[in-house]
């Protein structure tokens, strides 16, 4: 009974000698200023679709004991992207900006940045308590709407395209949804390159009526076009502006205006 309880004893004792050796370790670490600390840098960055991101990480006091590690959350399940210098992920768009193993500097580049890598990334190092560092990535959406202003005659045929980073894109005329059933409008929509939505709409008949405020929406980002029609008794100078090119659209509109109102009187 003796020998078991002395064979425990040191079995307690050696399993504990390592935890005190460690425990002292950090502490020295800590006093000759070796433990890893965070140099303070951004904790949230923004980057439009398309684009770059950098999203920094700088490690003073990191040793050969320690390691940094770069990863994103989904939900509640991290994904590993870098662990130390070797890349993890498969996704090739991202990369690891360091400068060498005196450097503080680990950041984290994104290219080209997605709608979909909005999100938390975190820089790690595997301390025994891990160190760590989110950084938010925000990435806002967008729609681009071409041409956003038109000087078109009665009968001539009208396309705007629409570019947006969220699906589907809806398009409005004077604040009221486009019904293609009855308008004489035609919508195609189609999605390409990933993320990123096309639609275009169609008038191949002008209409007087068709003149007004034309505006695609997507992701709760809205741009607008506004179309002008003139009817064949326009004065040749206006019906020119068809053809003319912005930035003079101004000048071409006023004078259309002037016309009008000579209509009137």
């Amino acid at each position: 009974m003796r020998g078991e309880t002395m064979l425990l004893l040191i079995v307690t004792v050696l399993s504990v000698f390592p935890l005190s050796v460690r425990a002292g370790k950090r502490s020295e670490e800590r006093r000759h200023g070796k433990f890893p600390r965070f140099i303070p840098t951004e904790h949230n960055v923004s980057a439009s679709s398309g684009g770059e991101a950098l999203l920094p990480c700088a490690v003073d006091g990191l040793t050969g004991r320690y390691t940094v590690i770069w990863m994103k959350h989904k939900g509640e399940i991290p994904n590993p992207l870098f662990v130390g210098v070797d890349q993890v992920t498969s996704d090739e768009r991202f990369r690891l900006i360091h400068e060498g193993s005196v450097g503080t500097a680990w950041n984290l580049q994104l290219s080209p940045v997605k709608v979909s890598d909005e999100g938390f990334y975190e820089c790690q190092v595997n301390t025994e308590k891990p160190m760590r560092h989110k950084v938010f990535l925000h990435v806002p959406p967008y729609v681009y709407l071409d041409p956003t202003e038109v000087i078109m005659e009665q009968g001539s045929a009208l396309t705007l395209q629409c570019n947006g980073s969220h699906s589907p894109l809806e398009w409005y005329k004077d604040g009221a949804k486009i019904d293609t059933s009855g308008s004489g409008a035609v919508i195609t929509a189609f999605v390409q390159e990933g993320e990123r939505a096309y639609s275009q709409l169609i008038i191949d008949r002008l209409r007087i009526r068709d003149a007004g405020t034309y505006v695609c929406r997507g992701g709760g980002i809205a741009r607008s076009a506004t179309v002008h029609v003139l009817t064949e008794k326009a004065p040749e100078a206006v019906k020119s502006a068809a053809c003319t090119p912005l930035p003079t659209i101004t000048a071409i509109f006023l004078l259309s205006t002037r016309w009008l109102q000579g209509m009137k009187s």
